[in-house]
């Protein structure tokens, strides 16, 4: 003997819908949280510049930081980069010159809130796709 059983799925259309466009979502949401993550890390790495941890002159290294955002949807990544020409010899150091790896510090210092601020963005994104269907 046999049973059937048969199920009828009243929002399919919109569960299909939300899965064909979740990694687009996913993808808008990661972005904006590795925006805001790269600009937190910025900041305070600037910060780091004046504490004493990096001799300062100028003010020019602190300055010269560029954030810059490349690539979509999944492959999105986020750059600081000091454009003073002297900033990788500060950073990484030379034989007459001890290494003062304040973007390092920055990133290691911020990790935790970085976490956080994907993780709050990974949910925001489960959260639009759950309310699609």
């Amino acid at each position: 003997m046999s049973v059937q059983v048969t199920m009828r799925i009243k929002n399919l259309p919109e569960i299909r819908r939300a899965f064909r466009l979740s990694p687009k979502i996913m993808g808008q949401e990661l972005a904006h949280g590795i925006e805001k993550s790269v600009r937190l890390v910025n900041a305070y790495a600037k910060t780091i510049l004046y504490s004493g941890f990096v001799i300062r002159r100028t003010g020019y290294l602190r300055a010269s930081h560029e954030t810059r955002f490349e690539g979509s949807g999944m492959n999105f990544t986020g750059i600081i980069e000091p454009r003073a020409h002297y900033a990788i010899y500060l950073h990484e150091g030379t034989r007459y010159i001890r290494p003062r790896p304040w973007l390092k510090a920055a990133v290691d210092h911020k990790v935790s809130d970085v976490d956080g601020i994907i993780g709050g963005h990974v949910q925001q994104a489960l959260n639009r796709i759950g309310r699609m269907t």
